[in-house]
């Protein structure tokens, strides 16, 4: 080969890399709203009325009609959406749950693979779908309501989440509500699993229950039933009911474990290990809660 053939081909091979490196660059330089397009979209708003902001990465934008499309309403990985004073939405996930969500709400979504030791254990998890489910789909509620339709899935626990406690749910229609400190259940269909934070007292709420759940303090819970009747077991492994129009109090001694009833409204009853049935009263000892 010649001198100038060589001169030709490192020509060749130069330009090439140029445009090799110029394409990398431009990948780097692309806007991180480009790049985020490649996420996996988890729910979208598809209708609104009124004052509704999506906060993506810490970027809040206002939902926008402009014509026949919605801007803005892509709802993706650990994103917010926040309704105003007199706005509401409506989010529509991938699997056609939804929720119409009502004024002055704010939430936040995320999602998750199932661990192994939620797919071993036993109880409501695990009868959420008939089957090991893979999927946890959480929903931060800071505060506010909606209803929610939630589509029964083989796949996807969904979980509401409020500093009162976790709602886990399977194909279930409910009104949810979380203001002053307080979640609000009223279920119409399925059923919600339902544990206070601290895991003190557990229950799972049936069609027909209205309840009221607050955890004014940790080791504090307090239940209301507004309508239906509620079982309850506690971490000290005590079982009780609570009658329509019933309320109980409980709290945990945060140095010897035992719990104690602090409150109670109505016929609120506990089973003993015998089988027999005793009224609850403010004072009764629930037993002591394992902390190990």
């Amino acid at each position: 080969m010649d001198y100038q053939g060589k001169l030709n081909n490192k020509s060749i091979a130069n330009k090439h890399c140029y445009i090799a490196i110029l394409f990398i660059l431009t990948l780097l330089s692309l806007p991180q709203t480009v790049l985020s397009q490649q996420e996996e979209r988890l729910a979208v708003v598809s209708k609104y009325e009124g004052d509704v902001k999506v906060e993506h990465e810490s970027v809040s934008k206002t939902v926008k009609q402009i014509g026949n499309r919605i801007r803005n309403s892509a709802v993706y990985e650990e994103d917010s959406v926040k309704t105003m004073h007199s706005s509401t939405a409506n989010l529509v996930f991938n699997d056609n749950t939804s929720l119409d969500i009502d004024e002055d709400t704010a939430l936040t979504i995320s999602s998750r693979e199932m661990s192994e030791e939620e797919r071993t254990e036993g109880g409501f998890i695990r009868q959420v779908s008939g089957k090991q489910s893979a999927i946890v789909r959480s929903i931060n509620i800071k505060a506010g309501k909606f209803l929610a339709d939630i589509t029964p899935s083989k796949s996807v626990l969904t979980r509401f989440e409020t500093p009162t406690g976790v709602a886990s749910v399977r194909g279930t229609k409910f009104a949810f509500t979380y203001v002053g400190g307080v979640t609000s259940i009223d279920l119409s269909q399925g059923l919600i699993d339902f544990s206070s934070s601290g895991g003190d007292v557990s229950f799972v709420v049936e069609p027909g229950d209205f309840i009221n759940v607050s955890t004014p303090e940790l080791g504090h819970t307090s239940i209301d039933v507004m309508a239906g009747r509620l079982n309850i077991e506690t971490a000290t492994g005590a079982s009780m009911s609570i009658e329509e129009g019933g309320s109980l109090e409980v709290e945990v001694n945060d140095e010897t474990g035992e719990m104690t009833v602090t409150g109670v409204v109505g016929v609120v009853t506990m089973t003993n290990d015998d089988g027999t049935t005793i009224d609850v009263e403010a004072g009764t000892s629930l037993g002591i809660q394992d902390t190990a």
